[in-house]
């Protein structure tokens, strides 16, 4: 499976509104299917999430919309952005690569406890977060991008 993160389209082979089946042909089937409720502003989405464990691997399905696939999470450092792997490694090593991707401003949100520094970069208008903990990348979330406003323009 080619593990090259696509910003705004999907990953290797896989794209962003894909059909389930199509996902299951190219990836085969998961180790586990979870079904969530969500909070989304003021409503609740259902997602279902496919898991792949061996390949760190976790692909989300929105139920509500045709039930394609709108969002994949990685946490391995076989997987790339533009053939340079990413995770595992710390924020100040990879800050030049996420400057030159230009995914636009980006929010931080601090998520620690007592037991573990959590900081999540999100980058909004590329649909793209970034996990740290304590400081190193642990796992990347990305989907479709929104132009301006849902619906989602899925590529091609």
């Amino acid at each position: 499976m080619n593990m090259e993160i696509k910003v705004g389209i999907g990953l290797g082979d896989i794209t962003f509104g894909s059909s389930k089946s199509n996902v299951k042909n190219i990836i085969g089937e998961p180790d586990e299917i979870e079904k969530l409720d969500v909070p989304v502003d003021d409503e609740e989405i259902l997602l279902e999430q496919w898991h792949y464990d061996d390949m760190e691997l976790s692909v989300s399905f929105e139920l509500d919309d045709n039930e394609v696939l709108d969002t994949i999470a990685v946490s391995s450092s076989d997987y790339t952005i533009n053939g340079i792997s990413i995770i595992g490694k710390n924020i100040n090593e990879i800050n030049d690569l996420l400057i030159s991707l230009q995914l636009g401003t980006f929010e931080k949100e601090d998520l620690s406890d007592e037991e573990e520094k959590t900081i999540v970069f999100r980058f909004i208008e590329n649909n793209m977060n970034f996990w740290f903990e304590d400081d190193i990348l642990s796992e990347i979330q990305w989907g479709p991008v929104f132009l301006n406003e849902p619906p989602v323009i899925f590529p091609n």
